[in-house]
């Protein structure tokens, strides 16, 4: 769900660099939100 807001929000994960920075905004936002 956090990864679909994400790209909702213009991220893109098309790059190994992207997904990288894709993957660490998901576990912060998880972290964020206790799951």
């Amino acid at each position: 769900m956090v990864h679909g807001v994400l790209h909702l929000l213009g991220f893109n994960d098309s790059n190994e660099n992207e997904r990288n920075h894709m993957r660490s905004l998901e576990d912060y936002h998880l972290k964020e939100l206790g799951i």
